[in-house]
Formats: C-alpha cells, structure tokens, sequence
C-alpha cells in the first residue's frame, strides 16, 4: 500500500505503531531518533507518509521537518505541545502535517490520519483534468 517512515524514539509505542500499520498491508521503517529518520529521508528512499515524535533525541521532530525540506505527508504523534505549539509545527511543516495524534495512540485514530494523508498525497498526484 504505502511506505510509511516511523520516528519515534519510545521503543515500545515505535513497536505498536509499526504492528498497527503493518497490519493494513503498508510497508514500515522504523527510525528511532530525528537523526537516523533524517538519514533515511535522504538516503533516497521513497516515503509516502512521515510520522514523528516531536522531541526525540539526536535530532527533534521540527528539526527533522526543517531539514527535510518539503516532507512528505506528515503524521505528528506527541504527548503533549509543550515543546512546540500546533502553530508553529504548521509553520515549519506547512501544509503537510495532517493530523496530529496524542499519545497514548488508539490504532483507529493512527489509521484514519494515515489514510487521510495517503488520500491527499494521491490528490497531489493526480494531474489536474482540463476540460
């Protein structure tokens, strides 16, 4: 279905999410800091989907996003804006951050912001129809 990059740094909610998602069929990559997923976002590798931590050791979420350029869709998990508010990730990630998901994460949230940032992605693929 989709290749999706999951940076989170908590290794047992990178687990469960990548089960989750695994489960519908898409392909997971995991990436336990900002570095390692900075890493693989410029290794080349095709990435549908993005979803990151926000403060994450070695390299922050925000950080991740600036670095990346424009990212792919963008899923952000978190615990809390106490770090960075909603207003500032949407200006650093512009409009590629589709939802953002509060942790603990229930698998029927986390699949419905991946399906809603797999369907704009598409969209975004999609040549305009002149008629």
């Amino acid at each position: 279905m989709a290749t999706i990059l999951v940076a989170e740094d908590e290794r047992d909610l990178r687990t469960t999410l990548c089960e989750v998602l695994e489960t519908q069929g898409h392909r997971v990559i995991e990436a336990e800091d900002g570095e390692k997923a900075l890493a693989i976002l410029q290794s080349g590798l095709s990435v549908d989907v993005l979803i990151t931590d926000l403060n994450m050791p070695k390299l922050d979420g925000m950080t991740l996003l600036r670095e990346i350029g424009p990212p792919p869709p963008v899923v952000i998990v978190h615990s809390a804006f106490e770090y960075y508010s909603p207003q500032q990730v949407t200006e650093t990630a512009g409009s590629t951050v589709f939802r953002s998901v509060r942790k603990p994460v229930h698998p029927p949230e986390l699949l419905a912001a991946v399906s809603e940032a797999l369907n704009e992605l598409q969209r975004l693929e999609q040549p305009d129809d002149i008629s």
